[in-house]
């Protein structure tokens, strides 16, 4: 489900119009047309959770686009997968936020993807180990 898809399922479970929602979280009507349509995101952590308040919902429910990220793999034990998906959440709302500057966007992406390559070249040295 998109969080636009959501934000209009959200926002009719509670039985308000977009201009009702748009009067809680104080932006226009315009703007939660935009979100349900999937056009546009909060801009900020702030209304991202003025959103999820006003809707009932987990802030994290409104930041990932699928239900369930790990769909293939139900071997992963659920505190792992609940670890990984929080972890995913928060650098949605750190890059949503706005107040993180461009370069360190990059450096964060950067340490993860180095954090991923470490992690396969010691999983293939240790298959490799069990293999000899």
């Amino acid at each position: 489900m998109t969080f636009g898809e959501k934000v209009r399922a959200s926002r009719k479970k509670m039985s308000l119009t977009q201009e009702d929602l748009a009067d809680i979280i104080g932006v226009s009507r315009r703007i939660i047309s935009l979100y349900e349509a999937d056009k546009i995101r909060p801009g900020n952590q702030h209304r991202y959770l003025s959103l999820a308040e006003a809707l009932h919902v987990n802030v994290n429910y409104l930041l990932t686009e699928d239900d369930q990220i790990f769909e293939g793999s139900s071997d992963l034990e659920l505190d792992t997968r609940r670890g990984c998906e929080t972890v995913i959440n928060q650098v949605s709302v750190l890059f949503s936020g706005g107040n993180l500057p461009e370069e360190d966007m990059d450096a964060l992406m950067k340490a993860i993807q180095e954090s991923y390559i470490e992690a396969k070249t010691r999983i293939k040295l240790k298959e490799s180990k069990t293999t000899d």
